[in-house]
């Protein structure tokens, strides 16, 4: 009996999911500066060490994110649209999506319905920008692990609280999120 290859990394990156938040929940509370330092405390378990990164700052964040009432920001990578098909155009604050539904950013945004600002961003220096300009109440960062690492620091050292959602698929072009984690984060 042959099974689906797409069946299988679904299950293993669950799997890798519920092993982080396990490890995660022991952890909470704990402040880790960097991925590293995790790793170390870890003894080098690398495949888990990136989502209990993520999972322990959320948790650490979670409270303070959930009181806020003000605006936020969702900040998702350009990586995430369709290159061949989309119509967003270069803004000062990243890209415009046009909501021509080509890619996530467009679902996501649809599905957001207004509830918070969007912004599709080329990296972190336009992040760093708009946060100082603009005063958000929390922010949602979807990004790769270095990214989010390089997010946590940023938002940690202006005080505002994050959640932070790895991609599903990395690698600079053609990446993938979840989407409802994004939305129902941000809603």
């Amino acid at each position: 009996m042959q099974t689906d290859p797409g069946s299988d990394a679904a299950a293993e990156r669950s799997d890798l999911k519920r092993r982080a938040r396990e490890v995660a929940s022991r952890l909470e509370g704990r402040d880790f500066g960097s991925r590293d330092e995790l790793r170390d405390e870890l003894n080098g378990d690398s495949d888990v060490a990136d989502l209990v990164y993520v999972e322990v700052h959320n948790l650490n964040d979670l409270e303070r994110f959930r009181e806020t009432d003000g605006r936020m920001a969702v900040f998702l990578p350009h990586c995430l649209r369709d290159v061949s098909e989309c119509l967003a155009e270069r803004t000062g604050e990243g890209y415009g999506c046009k909501l021509c539904m080509s890619c996530e950013i467009g679902e996501i945004e649809s599905a957001l319905g207004g509830e918070a600002d969007v912004y599709m961003v080329p990296g972190g220096g336009i992040i760093r920008r708009i946060l100082g300009e603009k005063d958000y109440a929390a922010v949602v960062g979807v990004a790769c692990f270095p990214e989010l690492e390089l997010g946590k620091k940023l938002t940690g050292s202006i005080g505002v609280p994050v959640q932070m959602i790895p991609l599903e698929e990395d690698g600079c072009q053609d990446t993938s999120v979840d989407i409802e984690s994004v939305v129902e984060r941000a809603g």
